[in-house]
């Protein structure tokens, strides 16, 4: 019983770590997901590194090393392919556990 108890303070005490999916994160915080986020589950466009992104595609797996963390969004990590030489497209958090990412690419301009 009191094992269980000083395991429970250790626990409460220690740092928040970064996702493995994001060793880079600078604030382990910012691991929230943003699937409980209205703006997320509304689809809205993001407006970040002065363009405006929409949801690209399905929510994705990604393996540890594949993404560099680059920015924040309403708490949310937002991460940068590691080998992309633009910001074509970005990768918010979904899931830190899963190391899910929905991507979002750059709005076109419209054709009219």
């Amino acid at each position: 019983m009191v094992l269980a108890a000083l395991l429970i303070l250790a626990a409460q005490e220690a740092p928040a770590q970064a996702p493995p999916c994001l060793p880079s994160l600078p604030n382990a915080t910012l691991k929230q997901s943003a699937w409980g986020k209205s703006w997320y589950l509304h689809a809205e466009s993001i407006e970040m590194f002065d363009h405006t992104y929409v949801k690209y595609g399905l929510p994705r797996n990604l393996r540890p090393g594949d993404l560099d963390y680059a920015a924040e969004y309403m708490g949310v990590a937002v991460a940068l392919d590691r080998q992309a030489v633009n910001r074509d497209v970005i990768y918010l958090l979904t899931n830190a556990e899963t190391c899910e990412f929905q991507p979002f690419q750059i709005k076109s301009a419209d054709p009219g």
